[in-house]
């Protein structure tokens, strides 16, 4: 997914509210956890992990994760768009999966 600088992180926090209602909606425990800097890999700017507890193993485990990579993969991949005053600019990116796991 991509967006613009101003609306990356609103975007951001939408990613991270769908998967909550999938979550919530299969009633499974969950905790988010927001990945500090030594965490992160150098490409992203704010990374969202979602565990969830099983029963079965005793343990949480992750489940999804949502981050935003501001310009750097826009940058590397050319993705530009025209701004509303026709000036070229980095799209921000983001990466998500809603549940990356049976």
């Amino acid at each position: 997914m991509w967006s613009t600088r101003d609306n990356s992180y609103k975007a951001l926090d939408s990613m991270v509210e769908h998967v909550k209602s999938i979550l919530r909606e299969l009633k499974l425990p969950y905790r988010i956890l927001r990945l500090c800097g030594g965490d992160l890999g150098f490409t992203s700017a704010l990374t969202y992990d979602f565990e969830v507890f099983s029963t079965a193993q005793d343990r949480w485990l992750e489940i999804s994760s949502v981050s935003n990579f501001e310009t750097y993969q826009a940058n590397r991949l050319k993705l530009r768009f025209k701004d509303g005053n026709g000036k070229s600019q980095l799209a921000h990116t983001l990466n998500g999966s809603s549940l990356g796991t049976s």
